[in-house]
């Protein structure tokens, strides 16, 4: 299971759905700019886990193969969001991540039964950052509605539905 979330500078937005959060020194806005199924490039993983079947990896490029929230429920398949974190100061942001599943899913490495997983990442202000989901295991194969909800000091700031079909 990879939880991808990536910092990757680009220089056009597409979308833009303002929310709003707050950094110790000044404010942000959480600002999407694209959704769907992407496919990744080369992968460094930075060392940061938040739980033993978690990953953040840094990716060299990443390119958006569809927007849409509806997603094949197959191995390989990597949706989520593209967003940025615009602030009129460069700075480092803490986000929790969290991805629900439609329902509890057990992981076999473990015996462990999730309904989510949630975990903090920091992120920097006014670069593109990625949040996104790769179906890397048949147990994690779940049709259904999934969730992406990102929160900043423990507040929701953005939500995304995706339905693997």
């Amino acid at each position: 299971m990879k939880v991808l979330t990536t910092i990757i500078l680009l220089t056009i937005f597409y979308t833009v759905t303002p929310c709003s959060g707050q950094t110790q020194n000044q404010k942000f806005e959480f600002l999407e700019s694209r959704y769907g199924i992407f496919k990744s490039g080369d992968r460094e993983k930075d060392g940061k886990v938040s739980e033993t079947t978690i990953e953040h990896s840094v990716l060299d490029k990443i390119e958006l193969v569809k927007k849409t929230d509806r997603v094949p429920a197959k191995l390989g398949v990597e949706f989520g969001v593209e967003y940025t974190l615009k602030s009129k100061v460069n700075e480092t942001v803490r986000l929790q991540i969290e991805w629900r599943y439609p329902k509890e899913i057990l992981d076999p490495s473990n015996g462990e039964k999730i309904k989510n997983i949630k975990y903090d990442i920091d992120l920097p202000t006014n670069f593109v950052n990625n949040s996104n989901y790769t179906l890397e295991q048949d147990f994690e194969v779940v049709k259904g509605d999934w969730e992406l909800l990102i929160y900043h000091d423990n507040k929701p700031i953005y939500k995304r539905r995706f339905v693997l079909e």
